[in-house]
């Protein structure tokens, strides 16, 4: 099935769309962090955030390719959406964020389900 005749699945649009929120965010991060002295953003109580912008950059790009891959159901799209859900797993476990790794979870069992692998053409 051609992927502009594909009925994309309302979860599908709402991931694409916070994939674009997570890309703009990601190049907010990346333009604050290269413009810091310290090469670190505070965000109050003693926290701070600290990164690499080139590596934001990329993460940024992943995210909008993946927004755009899910937005017009491209079969790359859903691979990269997995793959994208296993980094955010990975990353979140060696930092110990546990929130994150339930919403990677999240994330890739919606991908996995038969209705969305199919509109994906999978």
């Amino acid at each position: 099935m051609e992927a502009s005749r594909r009925v994309r699945p309302r979860g599908v649009t709402v991931l694409a769309i916070v994939a674009v929120v997570a890309g703009l965010f990601d190049l907010v991060l990346t333009v604050l962090l290269a413009t810091s002295r310290s090469g670190t953003i505070p965000i109050g109580r003693g926290n701070e955030v600290q990164g690499e912008p080139a590596l934001l950059i990329v993460v940024a790009v992943a995210w909008f390719a993946f927004a755009y891959g899910a937005w017009t159901l491209r079969p790359w799209g859903w691979y990269l959406g997995l793959a994208i859900a296993g980094l955010i797993g990975v990353a979140a476990i060696i930092n110990g964020t546990f929130l994150a790794v339930g919403i990677a979870l999240l994330i890739a069992s919606y991908l996995l389900r038969a209705g969305v692998r199919t509109a994906f053409g999978r």
